[in-house]
């Protein structure tokens, strides 16, 4: 008999508050968007859309806290400009820099307990642009005797960047027999919305509201995407 696929995912006030800044200038996400994948080798590949307005901006960044007893590294960074024409794919500098030079980024350890991805833009006027981020994170579903649990903060503690929206998907490493053995919870704003779509994936969104009715919103930064089976 089949195991009972549990996804409980949080959803907290903050979401609306991302763990990424800039340097100088000023910058506003029109769109959030996430599309996590949970694969059976216990990796989870995550791929961001950014649809942002950007104004005086060199370089973006964004800076994951990391925890060994959590999840593993993080690889397979690659940072793109999505365009009328096509997709740009950034060139890997392979260092860090304090101004990345446009069409580069880096994505390393800062530190023993930070991991940084950073890309150049260049931007001297006022901009709208779209970025795809994507990266894998290793041993990211911890298996127990009677579960297996998927945990990653999406929103970091240190947030410089608005967004009007934040939508995601998670798409489970396989399907449950019925989708009414995939049951799905969320803690936060009451204008946020989480639900199952289909036997093996889960949609959620918050709207600008969230951030408008929080006058907290700084002080609150975890998110958490937790997988059962």
């Amino acid at each position: 008999m089949k195991k009972r696929i549990l996804l409980f995912v949080v959803l907290l006030l903050c979401i609306l508050w991302l763990g990424t800044t800039s340097y100088a200038g000023s910058q506003k996400l029109s769109n959030l968007e996430y599309d996590v994948t949970l694969n059976a080798d216990g990796t989870a590949d995550i791929v961001e859309t950014w649809n942002i307005k950007i104004t005086d901006t060199n370089t973006l960044f964004k800076t994951f806290e990391l925890d060994s007893s959590k999840y593993g590294d993080i690889t397979n960074v690659q940072v793109s400009e999505v365009t009328n024409t096509g997709v740009q794919s950034f060139v890997n500098s392979g260092k860090y820099a304090y101004h990345v030079d446009k069409g580069k980024f880096y994505a390393l350890k800062r530190n023993s307990r930070e991991f940084e991805i950073a890309w150049g833009v260049s931007i001297n006027d006022t901009q709208y642009k779209t970025y795809k981020i994507s990266y894998r994170i290793s041993n990211a579903i911890k298996n127990y005797n009677d579960c297996s649990e998927f945990y990653w903060q999406f929103v970091g503690k240190t947030n410089g960047i608005k967004a009007d929206r934040v939508v995601g998907t998670v798409k489970l490493p396989y399907s449950v027999s019925t989708k009414e053995n995939l049951r799905v919870w969320a803690h936060g704003p009451l204008e946020g919305t989480i639900h199952a779509i289909s036997d093996d994936t889960v949609q959620f969104e918050v709207p600008r509201t969230s951030y408008r009715n929080n006058g907290r919103s700084k002080n609150c930064y975890n998110r958490k995407c937790i997988f059962f089976e």
